[in-house]
């Protein structure tokens, strides 16, 4: 585990066990290069990918604030984004942004569930566009094996989780969320068309073929003024586009 990785862990084990409960105002960037003996550079690589995960929140001349990722399950976990909204006559298109092979992060490593000897994984950014409005951008990993298989597809066009399921023969089985604030990154606002200091919706999510292989991990950041989740008393999440 590298230096960074240690203190995304350590971080990470703060916050969820309740010492660095949410709201909370970490030390500041010097601070924590003491505390860690570690870089400037290493701590805000690590805070960036806290933040990614939703674990931290970023504002600008105020600091970096402790959030907690809350867990819920979709309401109907064999459906992808644009599924969803087709059945309710709503429809998605997509501009396939990103396509590439990259070194896969512990994070996504744990959601994949990946050997010692899986080292990458495939990248998918996704613009998601309803009426004309970009809605989200979406950042799927996937493994070499799967992302081989899935671009004999049309990838702009067709439902990523009807591909797997015609890859594997295998339906959806389960896909579970956290969803929590966070300020995007500069390219993610210019593609949303939002302000930079703008805070957007991460829905970060892992689904799972009905045997139990996670077929996908995916950070997904929605612009709020178009798109809202409400959660039933039971932790089902639904989507609704504003």
């Amino acid at each position: 585990m590298t230096k960074y990785q240690k203190v995304i862990e350590d971080i990470k084990n703060r916050i969820t066990n309740g010492i660095w409960a949410e709201g909370f105002l970490l030390p500041s960037e010097f601070e924590l290069c003491s505390m860690y003996d570690v870089s400037r550079i290493t701590i805000r690589r690590a805070l960036e990918e806290l933040s990614d995960a939703g674990y931290v929140v970023r504002m600008h001349g105020k600091g970096t604030f402790a959030t907690r990722p809350m867990q819920f399950r979709s309401g109907n976990s064999a459906l992808g984004f644009s599924q969803h909204l087709k059945q309710s006559g709503i429809d998605v298109t997509s501009r396939l942004c990103i396509d590439e092979k990259i070194e896969a992060t512990q994070e996504i490593r744990k959601e994949l569930l990946l050997k010692d000897s899986e080292e990458e994984v495939w990248h998918f950014r996704r613009l998601r566009i309803i009426k004309g409005i970009p809605i989200a951008v979406m950042d799927t990993y996937v493994r070499l094996e799967t992302s081989e298989l899935m671009h004999s597809y049309d990838l702009e066009k067709d439902s990523f989780f009807s591909i797997y399921t015609r890859i594997y023969e295998k339906n959806i089985g389960k896909n579970i969320f956290s969803i929590s604030a966070v300020i995007p990154k500069k390219e993610i606002t210019r593609l949303l068309k939002m302000k930079e200091i703008s805070a957007g919706i991460l829905l970060e999510s892992t689904a799972y073929l009905e045997d139990g292989m996670p077929i996908q991990y995916d950070k997904s950041i929605f612009n709020p003024a178009y798109y809202k989740f409400t959660v039933s008393e039971g932790g089902n999440i639904t989507p609704t586009f504003l």
